[in-house]
């Protein structure tokens, strides 16, 4: 495959196309491209923006190499598997990950049946596309997402950078304020944490499903974390030493107040008087002016 993009990277065509996506003169339209030759085109194309990253960097003496995301959108969900399918054995020799994104599938005011799967997908792009902000990105990202996901709302990314729970050895933090995160960010506490987005607790050893097949098993000493391991759902047998992990929200309806407290602000008109005040100090800087 290597050998097909050495071979398109020698076309004069091919060069300009690649000089003006580098210098940003765009749009950049391509035509002629069916099937799977879409995906080979856009593997060629990022590996070549790669590429040429890796050589500025040398130049500017940079010896980490900074890695992106990219967007690939598609017409409708049903092109996504498809897509993601011919676009992973592209890129299966140049280190590039590749992610879809689903889109919710429900209403927003219907919560009861949101599927985890979706969630979980979801959840770790919005992490991804932090972690690119951040510069902490391992690998080159491909996403791919069709329109209608695109169209959707989506949950501030300071909400969920906010809501992460980053656990590290060593860390002091009780049991129950973990507990209470855990159910704040949707997760369920059960006897035993079996399934994914399940927890439990067993004297000083709390358990936390966040995979399907896989959990966190952290072990404390009062408030002190003495330990990290993964476990397997179904054996429950640990399996690594994990030295920190981070735990994602499970839902995208987060709550950073306590729901009482949400209602008795309104009880008491907070919000209305705040919503005033502000209103008559913008009024006031008006006038001024």
């Amino acid at each position: 495959m290597n050998l097909l993009i050495d071979i398109i990277k020698e076309t004069k065509k091919y060069s300009e196309y690649i000089e003006n996506i580098n210098i940003k003169n765009s749009p950049v339209m391509i035509t002629g491209l069916t099937f799977a030759s879409k995906s080979f085109f856009l593997l060629s194309t990022i590996s070549s923006i790669i590429e040429e990253r890796k050589k500025m960097n040398e130049k500017q003496g940079k010896d980490n190499d900074t890695k992106n995301i990219y967007y690939y959108i598609v017409e409708n969900e049903i092109d996504i598997d498809k897509k993601k399918n011919d676009i992973e054995y592209f890129a299966k020799d140049l280190g590039i990950e590749v992610l879809d994104f689903p889109k919710k599938d429900i209403r927003d005011f219907d919560i009861i049946s949101e599927s985890l799967e979706i969630y979980t997908k979801r959840m770790n792009i919005f992490n991804k596309i932090i972690q690119n902000r951040e510069n902490m990105l391992k690998n080159d990202i491909i996403i791919i997402l069709s329109i209608e996901s695109l169209m959707q709302r989506i949950i501030p990314f300071n909400i969920l950078a906010n809501n992460k729970i980053k656990l590290k050895k060593d860390d002091e933090i009780s049991q129950k304020e973990i507990m209470q995160k855990l159910q704040v960010l949707g997760y369920k506490r059960e006897d035993i944490a079996e399934n994914e987005g399940e927890f439990s607790k067993k004297g000083g050893i709390l358990d936390i499903a966040n995979t399907e097949e896989e959990g966190y098993r952290v072990e404390f000493w009062g408030d002190t974390i003495t330990s990290i391991r993964t476990y397997s759902n179904i054996s429950q047998k640990s399996l690594k030493e994990r030295q920190e992990v981070e735990i994602l929200p499970l839902t995208e309806y987060i709550f950073e107040k306590n729901i009482g407290e949400v209602i008795e602000n309104i009880r008491e008109n907070n919000y209305f008087e705040n919503k005033k005040k502000k209103e008559n100090k913008k009024n006031k800087v008006n006038k001024k002016e």
